[in-house]
């Protein structure tokens, strides 16, 4: 697909991966966000699919950043609201000469080359197309292109999945749908299934491949009653445990060499609800 411009939104960094502050200060945390950036951005600066890359944000670090590992850049202004800001993005990218806009966040530490050129080839060289990436709960958007840009609103709110599908069939446009486990996979979770699991040591292999730090978590969530793991980690803020949850944050900033490791584990009993 010729003339495709990647537009990727970036919060401030200070405000950045919030769930993790019981482990990681201000500073620790936009060490992190800006670790994923860079990822990011460069594996779309270097795709051949892309033609170029715009950066939207009103952090001038985060800004400063991009443009030195080639992309493009619009500064946010007005009041902090991601749609807006996606929206003047793509103003600027069809000012540029863009066909086809791929919005695609910061913070997708697995994101692959192979999910790009999925999600380019289910467009097909349409006219009019939508192709949209859920995240593994399929009620998020974790990357979206349209062709022409623009083709429908951006809604990257609760339920942006589904409203984005719905939004394309009333516009008329074919929608098509990318999922990927490495696209999709939530860093902090524990896979129930044999199959969940495989995939997840799948994309492990591919993330220490590729240099990037694996944080393991199947040793630290225990097996209970006929073998099933009945504690597991789908998502920060909804889980029941908050001393696992705050464990967990102490494990991810000891892996990422920010704190000091914890002497000793969680016991079993620490882990029960």
């Amino acid at each position: 697909m010729s003339l495709l411009w990647a537009i990727v939104p970036v919060k401030p960094l200070n405000q950045a991966k919030s769930r993790l502050a019981p482990a990681l200060d201000g500073e620790q945390r936009a060490y992190l966000a800006l670790a994923m950036l860079r990822r990011v951005v460069t594996l779309l600066v270097e795709a051949p699919e892309v033609l170029g890359v715009l950066v939207v944000s009103r952090d001038p670090r985060a800004l400063a950043e991009a443009r030195d590992l080639g992309a493009h850049t619009v500064q946010e202004s007005g009041a902090p609201a991601l749609n807006p800001a996606i929206a003047r993005a793509t103003q600027v990218a069809r000012a540029m000469g863009a066909a086809t806009t791929l919005v695609m966040p910061a913070d997708l530490p697995l994101l692959s080359l192979a999910d790009l050129r999925g999600i380019v080839d289910l467009a097909c060289d349409a006219l009019r197309s939508v192709v949209i990436a859920p995240d593994r709960h399929e009620t998020g958007t974790n990357a979206l292109l349209t062709c022409p840009p623009g083709v429908i609103q951006y809604t990257f709110v609760l339920e942006s999945f589904k409203r984005h599908l719905a939004l394309a069939e009333d516009a008329g446009v074919a929608a098509h749908v990318w999922r990927s486990p490495t696209l999709a996979l939530v860093l902090d979770q524990y896979p129930r299934s044999e199959r969940g699991r495989r995939i997840s040591r799948i994309a492990e292999a591919a993330a220490r491949e590729a240099g990037m730090d694996v944080i393991p978590t199947e040793g630290y969530y225990e097996k209970y009653g006929d073998g099933e793991v009945q504690l597991h980690v789908s998502r920060w803020e909804g889980h029941p445990n908050e001393l696992a949850n705050e464990i967990f944050t102490q494990m991810l900033a000891s892996h990422l060499g920010l704190l000091e490791a914890e002497s000793g584990g969680p016991s079993d009993s620490e882990l029960r609800d």
